[in-house]
């Protein structure tokens, strides 16, 4: 369905402020998706991109982003996060949302129907403006399935397939502290990223969930609708070296 391409000269990010550039956009086929990421959103994920290829040298294959409680803006970082990397370097990306306690969309037919056998995966992909960049709503699932579908192989073999497919695999996963199962998908990545949202999230959260997901690789914080630096508070969070 996507196949894999390279544009050399994408593979260095603008970092120059240049905010005469257009902004960019995610229109998904089924009209589900809709949003524009203003300018200042779109630096902030180049500068994601370019902290995590510093520190290990290439993106992962699939990225995680998650929060210490809901509403923080997972979700719209996961997006921003796919489609800057989709646009900017040319690698085929698949946005996945996870989180069925709190589904982006209404929609049926997401990666809840394919994990229980409901759908095939190929019915559930969506293309979208970005011929590189498609994404995967979570689906609606009741509570007793989300608990055998977060640990299932089922979805294992589902990301293990899109990993064949795709370069890079967005996760869009739950708070830590909204479900235990948060945990294991946040295992199924390779790296994360909390979202953090300034003057709403306590630091004691933040420490909390850190700590649960202490034997996973989080690579750092984004700060989300924030005006001024990052509070020491976040940073101490963090050895550096």
């Amino acid at each position: 369905m996507f196949r894999r391409r390279r544009n050399a000269q994408k593979d260095k990010l603008d970092l120059t402020g240049n905010f005469d550039e257009p902004l960019l956009d995610l229109r998904s086929r089924n009209a589900l998706y809709n949003e524009v990421f203003p300018y200042e959103t779109i630096l902030s994920m180049r500068q994601l991109y370019s902290r995590l290829e510093s520190q290990i040298k290439v993106l992962p294959k699939r990225f995680g982003f998650t929060s210490a409680i809901s509403e923080e803006g997972v979700s719209y970082m996961s997006r921003a996060f796919g489609t800057t990397v989709a646009h900017d370097t040319g690698s085929d990306v698949c946005i996945v949302e996870t989180n069925w306690w709190s589904p982006t969309v209404n929609d049926p037919d997401g990666l809840g129907a394919v994990v229980t056998g409901k759908k095939n995966l190929n019915d559930v992909i969506v293309s979208t403006n970005h011929p590189n960049l498609a994404i995967i709503s979570a689906g609606l699932l009741s509570p007793n399935e989300r608990s055998i579908a977060s640990r299932s192989e089922s979805l294992k073999r589902v990301l293990e397939e899109l990993g064949e497919r795709f370069d890079h695999i967005i996760l869009d996963l739950p708070a830590v502290q909204a479900t235990s199962e948060t945990i294991p998908l946040a295992s199924l990545t390779d790296s994360m990223c909390m979202v953090v949202r300034q003057g709403v999230t306590s630091s004691q959260r933040v420490r909390k969930s850190i700590d649960l997901l202490g034997h996973l690789n989080v690579v750092g914080v984004v700060m989300n609708q924030v005006e001024t630096h990052t509070p020491n508070f976040i940073l101490n969070l963090f050895p550096t070296e």
